[in-house]
């Protein structure tokens, strides 16, 4: 086994997890060091995005998500919480990650996120792109048609006591009733405050 590679400080890394054949692990020390520091740049690169520069079809999705769950700890502009991934096709996509400073997931050490006069990670906030009724209803649209199954997911983990499952349908119910009518879903996704990033 080779030398471990020193990773320069304010990297963040997290372990990942691999077959032995996968053909993106390095042996070599300087070919791993290389693809680090071109996938640092390329990172370096993708902060600081607009709205516009992103996918509507999974921005729009992601963004609905986020305020389902009542999350304000994100960032696209800051890359905090999310990662971007590019298609072969130059398009980029946001995929959204760790929820525990959510509403949904309520942690007891979990606060709202700073500037957003918010008095508990319950109270939920739009901070995506405020988008036509036309283009934001097929998206309103598919949580609906999902519904069920969305209310369903709190009696599927394991460990999850009645009071969690029921506090987190309750918050999930609360969910669809802010986007049960044109004009609800008009005011948080149309009527929004206009922003370029988050």
């Amino acid at each position: 086994m080779g030398q471990p590679i020193r990773i320069p400080p304010g990297t963040r890394v997290r372990l990942r997890e691999f077959e032995p054949d996968d053909t993106s692990v390095c042996d070599d020390k300087d070919e791993a060091l290389e693809k680090l520091e071109k996938n640092l740049r390329r990172m370096s690169e993708l902060q600081r995005l607009l709205f516009e520069n992103l996918d509507s079809d999974t921005l729009m999705p992601a963004m609905i998500f986020e305020y389902m769950i009542g999350n304000t700890d994100v960032s696209i502009y800051a890359l905090h919480n999310l990662k971007i991934i590019q298609r072969p096709d130059k398009s980029l996509h946001v995929v959204p990650y760790d929820f525990d400073y959510s509403g949904l997931v309520n942690a007891p050490y979990a606060l709202p996120a700073r500037g957003f006069l918010l008095k508990n990670v319950t109270e939920r906030l739009y901070r995506g792109p405020c988008r036509s009724q036309e283009l934001v209803e097929p998206y309103v649209a598919n949580f609906m048609a999902k519904k069920d199954l969305i209310r369903a997911l709190p009696d599927q983990i394991p460990g999850f006591s009645k009071i969690s499952r029921d506090d987190a349908r309750n918050y999930i119910d609360s969910f669809y009733s802010s986007i049960d009518s044109p004009k609800e879903v008009r005011s948080l996704f149309v009527s929004c405050s206009p922003k370029s990033t988050m």
